[in-house]
């Protein structure tokens, strides 16, 4: 019966299971051999709810690009429409990009478990390096930035953690009010150093925050607002 689960799982059905045993380590075995299966079964409802997402995400700048490019290559357009239609495929194509970029980040955070280009360097120049990035989605909202960053340098994958940032960051924005204020704070206490990252935006649900550090997790499920988990 164990061979048989371990292959049904090896094909990929994860709603199988081991009944427990009267002997000791037979019945430790099961548990732990359930407890896998199920956690499995989690990641693979995730993957497939990423997957949903990213294809709704794609669907809609991709669809805008082939529209617009017909309306291009009409006959007639004055000068200002051909303009406006231009813009909006350089729009979407950036926003294709991003997706494309973010997806690739995520697979490369995926698969990697030692981070080889490390390097010490400026964690709060670093910070500010990258809010640069997203001072034109935080001036569509007329959003206040404050930031109180202590001067730190830092040993790991500067590129890694500025994605970091920035991906907190994007959301305070996306989820954050009109008007609205975030803040960015860093600062570094007995050999521990602390990054945080506040806004006065809608918040997250228990059941959200309680999967927050589950990959590819989104809370958004209606696709009001662009992203990847």
């Amino acid at each position: 019966k164990f061979r048989r689960a371990l292959n049904e799982v090896a094909n990929g059905n994860f709603d199988v299971s081991i009944p427990e045993d009267e002997d000791l380590f037979m019945s430790q075995f099961a548990e732990d051999f359930n407890a896998t299966v199920k956690q499995l079964k989690g990641v693979e409802i995730m993957r497939s709810e990423f997957i949903t997402n990213l294809s709704h995400e794609l669907k809609t700048p991709i669809t805008s690009i082939n529209g617009f490019a017909e309306l291009l290559l009409a006959d007639g357009i004055s000068e200002e429409e051909r303009k406006e239609y231009a813009q909006i495929i350089y729009n979407e194509s950036n926003r294709l990009l991003k997706l494309a970029k973010n997806t690739l980040l995520l697979s490369k955070l995926e698969g990697q478990t030692i981070v080889t280009e490390k390097r010490l360097f400026s964690f709060n120049e670093m910070i500010e390096s990258s809010l640069i990035l997203l001072e034109k989605e935080m001036a569509a909202k007329n959003i206040n930035l404050r930031l109180d960053l202590d001067r730190v340098n830092y040993y790991w994958d500067s590129s890694l953690l500025s994605q970091v940032v920035i991906n907190l960051v994007s959301n305070a924005i996306k989820y954050g009010r009109q008007n609205g204020n975030i803040s960015v704070e860093l600062h570094s206490n007995s050999g521990y150093v602390f990054l945080s990252v506040k806004d006065d935006g809608i918040g997250m649900s228990e059941k959200t925050l309680a999967k927050i550090f589950d990959r590819y997790y989104q809370g958004d499920s209606s696709h009001k607002t662009e992203g990847n988990g």
